[in-house]
Parts: structure tokens; C-alpha cells; sequence
């Protein structure tokens, strides 16, 4: 299921699983971008989906270089990693499947690399909730209250940050960077971002806040759902400190 051309500049890499509905309103929003459809291509990694995932990436397959790769239960690191070796663009944006692309979105990160090539500098683009959601008293204080997701507040646009905003879902990277110095952690169920961040930070790892670079998560959090996700990011950050026992870890997170 390859539309091949030219090789792209920038390619979205999208690991998913089960989520043909919130998938198909992704591929959408990349479709819609101001930049020529031959400078980029969109991979999906599909994880074991029993759901359509694989009828809504044929569906696209005339709108987008739409690359499919089905996988059988591999978890999301090494569906990354797929993502990255079958990957033709100079730059790799990695990006979530409950989540919208604003129509310059790729045109912010390929600037943003234009202005700062070198290797080892990443950008991290800016992500609020979807327009069209209905924000709760549970989403409201989980962004603009506590700051627990979405941490945007403290940050300056053109800043450049340290390994600890190398956030997964919103960060776009050189991918000889990557091939040279690591890949994501296939041990790891999920804070492989933070894992990679970190290990990528030895060999200089700088992100760069890019506030233009806008994408928009389209999937409402319910109480229960955040209580869940903080738990299982709390014990993927345990495993994190087990790897990296670095006095930095337990600080970073808190501990």
C-alpha cells in the first residue's frame, strides 16, 4: 500500500492500534497540509488492529504518500522503530492517532529545521485540545490548572530545552540523529520518549519550542481515563528509573 516518489522531506510516523475512527480524522488533517503533497509521507504502524485501521489507510491512499505496515502486537516502541528504518524523510515527526494536524503543521517543523540543521536539535510543537471538544472540569485542570498535560505555560517560543521536553506525540527529530545514536527502548511498555530523550541527551540532544508547529488532540479525557493513564505512566517511569538509576531520574519526575 506505498505511494512512492520522490523522497520526502519530513516524514509523520503514527503508531496505532484499534483506532480506525480517531486514525481516519488524523489522516484527514495531514491530508489538508499547505505544503506539497510529494515533501512528505505519512507511515502508519499498525500494532495487531482487528478494527477497519487497514480499509481507512487504503482509503487515502490517493491523497497522501500513505506507507502501511501491519505488525502483530509489537508494542509502541517497536512500532516506532519500524517507523523510523522504513522511513525516507530527512526529518521524522512522530505523532499520535487521537490527534489533529493543523494545515501548516508540517511547514512549521520543516522551518524549523531549515533554521536550526543541525543534528542534534529537535522541535517540539505546540498541542491544546481539539475546538470541536467539549472541555470538562477534568480536561481544564489537567491543562490549564495543573499543567499535568499539555505543560506549555512555563515555556517560551524559540527556547532551547533539555532532554525532559523530548515529549512523545509532538517532537520531530533528524532521523540520521537517531540512527546514529539510538532508538526507543523495546523493553519499555511506554515513557520510551522520556527513555530516548534522555540517552539521545548524551550526544546533545537540544529541543527547540516551536510554538507555530500546532497540532490538537481529539479525544476527551474522563476522570477515570486520566486516573488510568497517570498509572500506567507511573509504572513505565519506574522501569525508566530501574534502566537509568542517574540521580537525574528520581529528580525529574519528582521522587
Amino acid at each position: 500500500m506505498d505511494r512512492m516518489t520522490g523522497a520526502p522531506i519530513i516524514s509523520v510516523v503514527i503508531p496505532t492500534c484499534n483506532r480506525a475512527e480517531l486514525l481516519e480524522a488524523t489522516l484527514h488533517s495531514l491530508a489538508e497540509q499547505s505544503i506539497a503533497i510529494d515533501q512528505y509521507e505519512v507511515l502508519v504502524i499498525d500494532d495487531g488492529s482487528v478494527d477497519e485501521t487497514p480499509e481507512i489507510c487504503r482509503r487515502f491512499h490517493s491523497r497522501l504518500q500513505l506507507r502501511y505496515h501491519r505488525v502483530p502486537k509489537v508494542g509502541i516502541s517497536a512500532a516506532k522503530n519500524l517507523g523510523i528504518f522504513a522511513s525516507r524523510g530527512a526529518v521524522l515527526l512522530f505523532f499520535d492517532d487521537d490527534d489533529l494536524a493543523d494545515c501548516d503543521l508540517l511547514l512549521e517543523h520543516i522551518r524549523a529545521h531549515q533554521r536550526h540543521p543541525e543534528e542534534h536539535v529537535a522541535v517540539l510543537g505546540y498541542t491544546t485540545w481539539a475546538p470541536a471538544l467539549p472541555i470538562s472540569e477534568v480536561m481544564h485542570y489537567i491543562t490549564d490548572v495543573g499543567h499535568i498535560m499539555f505543560g506549555y505555560p512555563a515555556l517560551r517560543d524559540g527556547e532551547m530545552l533539555d532532554w525532559t521536553k523530548f515529549w512523545g506525540g509532538r517532537t520531530s527529530c533528524k532521523r540520521a540523529f537517531l540512527t546514529r545514536h539510538g532508538v526507543f527502548n523495546q523493553s519499555l511498555p511506554g515513557a520510551e520518549d522520556d527513555e530516548l530523550g534522555f540517552r539521545l541527551a548524551r550526544h546533545g540532544l537540544k529541543v527547540l519550542f516551536h510554538r507555530s508547529a500546532r497540532s490538537y488532540m481529539n479525544r476527551p479525557f474522563t476522570y477515570d481515563q486520566f486516573c488510568g493513564r497517570c498509572e500506567a505512566i507511573g509504572v513505565c517511569r519506574i522501569l525508566f528509573s530501574r534502566i537509568h538509576p542517574e540521580p537525574e531520574i528520581p529528580d525529574h519526575y519528582g521522587r
